[in-house]
């Protein structure tokens, strides 16, 4: 029996991307009827958003874990706060120890996770593939707040390549990508992915400095449109 893990699980209020979900979790058990499938949400443990925003998800996949480089916020005694300060505070944190956790021996390196996020990444390494969600964009929008959410996504796979956890990266659009420092960590992650499928082959031709070029890089229809329609359920 084969275990993937699913990874940037967004809102069930984003219904197109709940849509790309329950189709990729579709076509899984289409192929591999016994396959076990997990998630791994956006949101960190603390956010209350990891407990609010994947109920429709959890019918279908029972096991989502929190995130380990997560949407940017902080929990001060019980309140938890993503105003522009603790944002910023959260996010100067997570680039030390994203870091060191790069830089140093993995065993020591898990000093720097907290207990929620060990156990997520032991998860991750427990399966046999990790695929994004699909339907994201890797660019930067020109913008520091596209920049800061691309260095953030890029990181997830940085992780799973330093914890030899094999990644796809389905469904995905590519660029632009203004700035050469984030375009080069971008295509390394391209690189060290098993299968990259790009969902506009314009990329290509729009944005020849990601290199979409490599044989680990398809074409694919988005997921979402092999959906099927099933009634509602109350």
């Amino acid at each position: 029996m084969a275990k993937y893990a699913m990874l940037d699980c967004w809102d069930d209020l984003n219904k197109g991307d709940l849509g790309i979900m329950l189709a990729t979790v579709a076509e899984i058990k289409r192929q591999d009827p016994s396959a076990e499938i997990i998630g791994v949400s956006c949101y960190n443990r603390e956010d209350p958003c990891f407990a609010e925003s994947h109920k429709d998800l959890r019918k279908f996949v029972p096991d989502i874990y929190p995130a380990i480089f997560g949407i940017y916020g902080i929990k001060i005694l019980n309140k938890y706060h993503q105003g522009i300060i603790a944002k910023t505070l959260a996010m100067i944190w997570e680039s030390v120890r994203c870091f060191l956790i790069m830089l140093l021996p993995r065993k020591i390196g898990l000093i720097f996770l907290a207990r929620n996020e060990r156990e997520t990444l032991k998860a991750l390494i427990s399966c046999d593939v990790c695929f994004s969600k699909g339907g994201s964009i890797f660019t930067d929008d020109n913008t520091l707040r596209g920049a800061i959410g691309l260095r953030r996504m890029c990181r997830t796979y940085d992780l799973l390549y330093k914890f030899n956890c094999p990644y796809c990266i389905l469904g995905q659009s590519f660029g632009p990508i203004r700035s050469r420092a984030q375009t080069k960590h971008t295509n390394r992650v391209i690189a060290r992915a098993v299968r990259v499928f790009i969902r506009e082959t314009e990329c290509r031709k729009l944005y020849p400095d990601i290199t979409l070029d490599l044989e680990n890089v398809k074409f694919s229809n988005d997921i979402a449109f092999l959906l099927e329609e099933t009634e509602p359920k109350n």
